[in-house]
């Protein structure tokens, strides 16, 4: 680690704090509560007689007809594994039979009643049974009753799903419950919808109607001109056809419910879908076009209530050659030479009613007018599924589940990790990058399986025996499996406590670890029914680990490093079922899971039938690598965030050989179940390097040649002081502390904690000899650690804080790892941090303002010459014109950001904001002039904003990237249903996310423009000079070639940011001595 420091005294501000008991710690999330509105999706078949046809090849060499392959595969998909309940709303319809949706003027027929369900649009729920009582059984039933024969033009199924979305009676398919009286307010103005347009093409050749052509349409519901006559970049829009006019195509009634607002009196708050959100350059026949993001097919910028179409042609005829345009499987949907003529109108799309092929060529068109997509299946049924798994991972790309984190292997792969709050249960996926792209293509992952089943709780669900897991614990001497022979007789006194029956404790073990036969539902008797047997992911970060990355120098790392270049890359994840996880990073299978003794009390409640939401494992594990005596080793350091106070450390260096019978290797020592009263509960992400963010800094080798973890304490410890807590790793594995005081004298116990630590190198040996890190209370705390000898460490400013953060007389809590950066045009160091914290259920609603900080250092070193201390770095005491560290908010400059702000457009779908930031002078020497500052300070603007995630530098320069959030306000009994609430983006009540960009030597803006406010896929000088916008609450960072960064929004949206041009204020002697 390369990082600088200086050093002074602070008066310490002593205000009465706000009590933390650890009994108040919240237990559930509160954005569980609430979930993005569920998608309208209306799936629509074609079952006239040619769907009869037998020509769709099975995998036992058969053949089945078409309509059976649709039919199979719709059960398939549409179970609770792959769609779980309320993930859609679902409505459907066929030429034959029941072909009627809710509109004006049209009557259902009864032929669209299954299980005493009618046919409306309603959420998704029940089990996949035919005789099952809901809606999902009505729709089984309806897809085991649909039969061939004489019925509506195919093309009037279209109409009807744009009419039935237009609704504005008690049938508004946007409102929460369709079909009964709902008030304005249940109208969910971002709700998407869908429509599944299956057929093979044959269907029939006319279809008249009264709706416009598409030349009618002039202009678009948010004002952007529509003339395709005029506009180059519209030509694949429009139809040219001798019947436009008169005969209205699936295309032409396509881009009538796409480019018209569906509901005229609702706000338009559909998010845009930017997957291409820069120009693209086609060429044909000797002519270029430069297609802007708009007018892309690939996206869809609408922001109106519109319908979206996925066409799939069964068709064996469909794959074949035919007259221009071709659909070619090969180049999809956006690809291949006549895709590119008809973008620049060298082509036109042919008249669908001169014949079959042309009819199909029009499906390919229905999709490109309302921005869906088209699927050729050529009369395969791996092709259908194919397409029927990739318009699902469209419309309901969580499966019901809510994003919790991104990771990746920092190339080929992404994961993503989910949790869903009705039954608990939790889940990662995997996903390709395109390599240097940066565009957030990221189609599934083939090593994991393919779609519904690719997820870690799918591997371990599919699991015939339960003895195949390795799961360790620890017995309070060493590293056991987690069977119940294994644990000490105290273990198995406190789990057998919970029930009557002498065989409660063993099939409790069994049930946890995995045995469904113990299961249960609706009785007394047994345990709880579980989703899945991977609990819910939450606060738990995902850590990615393949061949060591620690990057130290020594030879013996080296050969190490060589070893295990081609080790099993890993996954390690907390979750609340009472275990960590080892998954494998190349297929998803676990490997291994760790059980802390410190959540073998509340094991119990995992199996009870009134089960409430509780935290286990909901740290976030992080590993580095170690000497430990002679061996490097790679260790795991986990913790349990809400769950329980302590951590615990693993060996994972060869995930090939983990076995249970390995246990006591396996586990280095647990903390987690300890009665040491300055333990807390550890809730921090780990502290990385900025420039390789797979190296934890805080597993390191310090100034008295130990390997030790270094963190803070935690909150809620029974001494509830601020302590930093090195436990070493060799040896007797003692645990050193070195204590601050919270309080003015001392002498009053109050509910404190250290947070995240940040560490600071000074002469460059690559051990730290300063630790920063903050507390509840608002203390930025620096801990000398230089000396040789470990009982020379110590509290810096003689016990005093390096700076108090508080405002308007209360203290503001800071709750992750300062940021370090040398101020090369000063001298000295700057100390950056946000504030605020979200532990309690009351936090949610705390209206204390919060801020960022970047203050200074002036501590000056120099190197010890002699001594058992010769060449470690101590503070230079002679420097007394240096002057002393800010006191208060009054010695720094105070920024903000304007009140103005600006909405985005085309593929910029956020909402941005400009800087205020005041010019000033450092004070460098003492006494400071009267604007002299010694650092600045930004108030965060919008109600209940707070720093919550840790700052980071944005392209490895000098400008903070601050990620700041309004949370989720909601109590535990909102969520004691387990139904979450729909609600949109724009309503505060799920939380709201910002991100903020300022350099940390100013806290203004920096010069040039990072932000892409105008959505055209680049920065510019035409674009807002703006430093702040709304973000996503998680996002997946890509850098393409030269630097520019995609994030890819867990809320459906793409942001770009510009490279910088950089320049590091980095650390160097000069500045510290």
């Amino acid at each position: 680690m390369r990082r600088f420091g200086l050093m002074f005294l602070i008066v310490l501000i002593s205000i009465r704090p706000s009590a933390m008991a650890a009994a108040n710690f919240a237990q559930f999330p509160a954005e569980s509560a609430f979930r993005t509105p569920a998608p309208n999706v209306i799936v629509s078949v074609d079952n006239a007689r040619s769907m009869d046809t037998q020509d769709v090849p099975t995998a036992e060499a058969g053949r089945i007809t078409r309509l059976q392959a649709l039919r199979q595969l719709l059960q398939t998909l549409f179970t609770p594994d792959a769609l779980p309940d309320d993930a859609i709303r679902l409505a459907y319809q066929s030429t034959q039979g029941c072909n009627q949706l809710p509109a004006e003027g049209r009557i259902i027929p009864t032929t669209c009643t299954r299980n005493q369900q009618t046919n409306r649009m309603a959420p998704l729920r029940g089990a996949a049974s035919l005789a099952e009582a809901s809606t999902r059984g009505a729709f089984w039933r309806w897809l085991d009753e649909l039969k061939t024969g004489d019925g509506l033009p195919a093309t009037a199924l279209l109409d009807n799903a744009g009419a039935h979305l237009m609704q504005t009676d008690a049938e508004n398919p946007w409102s929460d419950s369709p079909g009964t009286p709902q008030a304005a307010s249940t109208l969910k103005t971002c709700r998407r919808a869908y429509h599944l347009f299956l057929t093979d093409g044959a269907f029939a050749k006319q279809n008249p109607s009264s709706l416009p052509a598409p030349a009618a349409i002039t202009r678009l519901p948010d004002g952007t001109v529509f003339e395709p006559a005029s506009n180059p970049q519209l030509q694949v829009y429009q139809d040219k056809s001798a019947t436009a006019a008169t005969m209205t195509s699936p295309s032409a009634l396509a881009l009538h419910y796409w480019a018209q607002d569906l509901q005229p009196t609702l706000t338009n708050r559909i998010s845009p879908i930017y997957t291409q959100p820069g120009d693209e350059v086609h060429t044909a026949d000797s002519r270029s076009l430069v297609l802007c993001p708009y007018w892309n097919p690939q996206n869809d910028p609408a922001t109106w209530q519109h319908m979206v179409n996925f066409t799939v042609d069964l068709g064996s005829g469909s794959a074949k050659a035919g007259a221009p345009p071709l659909f070619s499987a090969l180049d999809g949907n956006f690809g291949g030479a006549d895709y590119d003529r008809l973008l620049l109108g060298s082509l036109a799309w042919p008249d669908p009613s001169s014949s079959t092929e042309a009819m199909r060529q029009d499906l390919w068109h229905t999709a490109l007018n309302s921005r869906g997509r088209h699927f050729q299946i050529g009369g395969s049924l791996t092709a259908l599924q194919q397409a029927m798994s990739t318009i699902l991972a469209r419309i309901a790309p969580n499966g019901g589940q809510t994003i919790s984190g991104y990771a990746s292997n920092g190339g080929s792969a992404m994961y993503v990790s989910s949790y869903e709050a009705t039954h608990w249960s939790g889940q990662i996926v995997s996903n390709l990058l395109a390599a240097g792209s940066g565009t957030g293509d990221v189609p599934p992952n083939p090593n994991w399986g393919q779609p519904p089943r690719n997820s870690t709780a799918d591997k371990l669900d599919a699991l015939t025996s339960i003895d195949q897991r390795v799961i360790l614990t620890h017995d309070g001497d060493r590293g056991v499996p987690f069977r119940w022979d294994a644990l000490a007789k105290p273990q198995q006194t406190q789990l057998q406590s919970h029930g009557a029956s002498m065989s409660y404790g063993p099939d409790l073990v069994r049930f946890l670890r995995g045995d469904r036969t113990l299961e249960s539902v609706g009785t007394a008797t047994g345990f709880r029914a579980r989703a899945s047997r991977l609990g819910d992911i939450v606060h738990s970060r995902m850590w990615h680990v393949a061949k060591p990355a620690s990057g130290h120098t020594d030879n013996s790392y080296r050969r190490f490093a060589a070893q295990q270049a081609a080790r099993a890359p890993m996954l390690y994840v907390g979750g609340n079922d009472g275990m960590l996880h080892g998954f494998s990073a190349k297929t998803g299978d676990e490997r291994i899971a760790y059980v802390p003794r410190g959540v073998h009390a509340n094991l119990h409640l995992l199996a009870a039938h009134d089960y409430r939401h509780h935290y286990y494992v909901d740290g976030s594990p992080f590993t580095a690598d170690a000497l430990v005596g002679t061996e490097w080793k790679t260790l795991l350091v986990g913790s349990m965030g809400a769950g329980g106070p302590g951590f615990f450390v693993l060996d994972v260096t060869t995930p090939d050989k983990f076995a249970e019978s390995g246990a006591a290797a396996l586990v280095v020592l647990d903390r987690t179940d300890d009665a040491d009263a300055d333990i807390g509960h550890v809730f921090a992400a780990p502290t990385v390097d900025q420039a390789n963010s797979q190296r934890s800094l805080q597993v390191t080798r310090l100034n008295n040649g130990r390997w030790a973890l270094v963190l803070g304490n935690g909150y809620g410890s029974a001494n509830g002081q601020p302590v930093l807590l090195i436990q070493y790793l060799d040896g007797a594995q003692e645990l050193l502390k070195i204590a601050a005081k919270s309080s003015a004298n001392g002498a009053t116990p109050i509910s404190n904690g250290l947070s995240a630590p940040q560490f600071l190198d000074v002469n460059s040996d690559g051990i730290p000899d300063v630790v920063y890190a903050g507390d509840l209370q608002g203390r930025l705390w620096k801990f000398d650690i230089a000396a040789a000898s470990d009982q020379r460490w110590k509290v810096a400013f003689d016990g005093s804080p390096l700076f108090a953060a508080v405002r308007n007389g209360k203290m503001q809590p800071i709750t992750t790892a300062p940021l370090l950066r040398v101020n090369t045009d000063t001298g000295g160091l700057l100390v950056a941090f946000g504030t605020g914290q979200e532990l309690s259920e009351t936090d949610s609603g705390d209206d204390s303002v919060q801020s960022v900080y970047s203050v200074m250092d002036y501590t000056r070193y120099r190197l010890q010459d002699s001594g058992a201390d010769k060449g470690k770095a101590a503070v230079d005491a002679s420097r007394s014109e240096l002057p002393n560290p800010a006191a208060s908010c009054a010695e720094l400059m105070a920024q903000g950001v304007q009140s103005e702000a600006l909405t985005g457009t085309a593929a910029a779908s956020r909402t941005y904001w400009a800087l205020q930031g005041a010019p000033f002078a450092y004070c460098l020497r003492m006494p400071c002039a009267v604007n002299e500052k010694k650092g600045w300070y930004l108030d965060l603007p919008a109600d209940r904003e707070r720093v919550l995630d840790p700052l980071s530098f944005y392209g490895g320069g000098n400008v903070l990237e601050i990620i700041s959030r309004v949370p989720a306000t909601t109590t535990s009994s909102e969520t004691a249903s387990g139904a979450p609430v729909e609600a949109c983006e724009q309503d505060p009540r799920p939380g709201l996310t910002y991100r903020t960009l300022l350099h940390i030597a100013t806290g203004a803006a920096q010069k040039a423009r990072i932000l892409d406010t105008n959505g055209d896929g680049q920065v510019s000088s035409e674009d807002a000079p703006a430093s702040r916008a709304t973000a996503a609450r998680h996002e997946l960072r890509l850098t393409a070639k030269g630097g520019a960064q995609t994030r890819q929004g867990s809320d459906g949206k793409t942001d770009r940011l510009e490279a910088l041009p950089t320049r590091v204020l980095r650390p160097s002697w000069r500045q510290l001595k």
